[in-house]
């Protein structure tokens, strides 16, 4: 059974480090021989205003690098809630998050920009370039037109060598660039490999959702409003209750035609919260994806599994929470029945 090293990290006193990239600059280089999972738990003291680099780290399924917010201090699916890595330095490369270490997981960070520049001009915000990666419950948002890099942008990109990488239950929007051709809110190309995109919520990107990918799955994605494209999907027979503004969400149960403004509390900029509204086409059009990854922990770690006979909603968040039931007596033929009527679940 392997340790469990948990060490806190943020800018108060009594944390074990102060920045990310110290935080992982002490972890071994072997995790395998050390029998250790390296877990980095983050608090909101101030802002993190730097790049990481996760590389040259040897893991396996039961010992890897878990970074995510201590208790508490994570957001509740709205930017300035919860930990926040805003950069107002210069990043170098081509990546603001680096990942290259087998099975990492790194979950529910806010990532935003201030007066940020660019060393490259084709970008990453978070680039996972090894296999069986796990990017679940970020909001990545907020390229402002001052920092935006004159070509390319990514919000979470993956690679052909990721083969196997689980992006689920993000929040990604206002992802755009000085050049309108290569911007995507969520993307990856190589179709040898094998990603799921599952529950993922991307809005106002220059493209939504780049999946050119073989295998996997695409399900349970909302991507509207983004003005190139919503959806580009290599494989459609992987693909199903997606919603989209324009036509590109394919699958028997997908939706088109649906615009921003319906789905989400706010879309004001400065303001938005891509919640659920009350109302949303999404709510109960979703699929019941299970477990894996934890893609039934919503955007606000609600557990979709909970409730018994809850119908999923498409995209991160999950605004029916519960199923209504209402029992009720019936005198059929003289005898005494029970029976339960079914009304509208609470929350939609």
């Amino acid at each position: 059974m392997p340790t469990t090293v948990v060490k806190t990290i943020g800018s108060a006193g009594g944390r074990d480090y102060a920045t990310m990239s110290l935080w992982i600059a002490a972890c071994p280089a072997n995790l395998v021989t050390a029998d250790e999972i390296w877990e980095g738990q983050l608090y909101k003291d101030s802002d993190f205003d730097e790049s990481l680099s996760i590389t040259g780290i040897t893991t396996d399924a039961t010992r890897y690098i878990y970074l995510h917010p201590a208790s508490g201090q994570g957001h509740t699916g709205k930017a300035g809630t919860g930990v926040r890595l805003k950069r107002t330095g210069a990043i170098p490369g081509t990546d603001l998050i680096y990942i290259n270490a087998k099975y990492t997981i790194f979950e529910g960070i806010e990532i935003t920009f201030g007066t940020s520049s660019w060393a490259q001009n084709f970008v990453n915000i978070v680039n996972v370039v090894e296999d069986l990666c796990v990017i679940r419950r970020n909001i990545i948002h907020g390229v402002p037109s001052s920092v935006q890099p004159p070509y390319g942008i990514n919000g979470i990109w993956f690679s052909d060598y990721s083969r196997s990488v689980y992006v689920v239950d993000n929040i990604v929007y206002g992802v755009k660039s000085g050049w309108t051709g290569g911007c995507n809110g969520i993307s990856g190309g190589g179709v040898n490999g094998s990603v799921y995109i599952e529950n993922n919520t991307v809005y106002n990107c220059e493209h939504g959702i780049y999946h050119n990918i073989n295998s996997g799955g695409l399900y349970n994605n909302i991507a509207v409003g983004n003005p190139s494209y919503d959806f580009s999907i290599y494989n459609p027979a992987i693909a199903d209750y997606n919603i989209s503004t324009d036509s590109t969400a394919t699958g028997t149960h997908s939706l088109t035609g649906k615009t921003a403004a319906n789905q989400f509390v706010s879309i004001t900029a400065g303001s938005e919260d891509l919640h659920l509204k009350t109302g949303s086409d999404a709510i109960g059009k979703g699929n019941n994806l299970g477990s894996t990854k934890q893609v039934n922990i919503d955007i606000d770690a609600f557990d979709r599994t909970s409730v018994v006979g809850l119908v999923w909603d498409i995209g991160a968040h999950q605004k029916v929470r519960s199923v209504g039931r209402l029992f009720c007596a019936a005198n059929l033929s003289g005898m005494q029945s029970g029976g339960q009527l079914f009304v509208n679940p609470i929350g939609a």
